[in-house]
């Protein structure tokens, strides 16, 4: 299925927004998904919008006590902003993560974080405006057959990648959709979600039901 030239277009226009922005690898990033723009594009619209509302998640984790859950979501937003090259927003969530292991007065509150949070969540907000709305997605597999052996392969690839915490599992998903959704029926959407929004372990559990 060929792209269309104006989604090519696009995705060059917004990678030569971005490369113009300050803390942005793009050549970490894009070496990721092997050079492909629109996948690059893809995840990172994904990234932005699945953790837009994290600040907000993790000031309710943290006003509840628990302080190593606040830790996590700092820590999962740094590993993946780096995998990215968006080292500006990996580099904010390192400090709040640092900041959050070093506090050991109890109770913690949201309110002694609220700066960096603040930082992170207008670095999502930058993000966000500053990639186009939906990038065009190729499914290569949309008029693919159903052959258990394909699609014991691709599991098990998505395993292996899933494993390594490879961003590139997302793209793996995205290319055999239709294949994947025909095989796996209702489990697709569970593993599906998973996948796209960065809960790699609870991903590995669903597919040691299908493998």
């Amino acid at each position: 299925m060929p792209v269309p030239p104006s989604a090519n277009k696009t995705a060059e226009d917004t990678i030569e927004r971005l490369s113009r922005e300050p803390g942005f690898n793009l050549s970490r990033g894009l070496a990721a998904l092997r050079g492909n723009q629109l996948k690059y594009l893809e995840l990172l619209s994904r990234f932005a919008v699945t953790h837009a509302d994290d600040m907000a998640r993790l000031a309710e984790t943290l006003d509840k006590g628990d302080q190593a859950g606040a830790q996590r979501i700092a820590h999962t937003i740094k590993g993946t902003a780096a995998t990215l090259g968006a080292d500006h927003l990996s580099e904010m969530s390192k400090l709040l993560e640092e900041k959050l292991r070093k506090q050991y007065v109890s109770p913690l509150r949201s309110d002694d974080f609220r700066a960096d949070m603040d930082k992170i969540s207008h670095a999502f907000m930058a993000l966000m405006s500053a990639l186009p709305q939906k990038p065009d997605i190729v499914d290569a597999a949309s008029s693919a057959r159903v052959n258990p052996e394909i699609v014991k392969k691709i599991l098990h690839e998505l395993d292996t990648l899933l494993a390594q915490s490879d961003t590139s599992a997302i793209a793996l998903l995205e290319k055999n959709a239709a294949l994947l959704r025909s095989a796996l029926g209702s489990l697709f959407e569970k593993l599906a979600n998973q996948i796209n929004g960065f809960d790699f372990d609870k991903a590995r559990e669903t597919l040691k039901i299908l493998l």
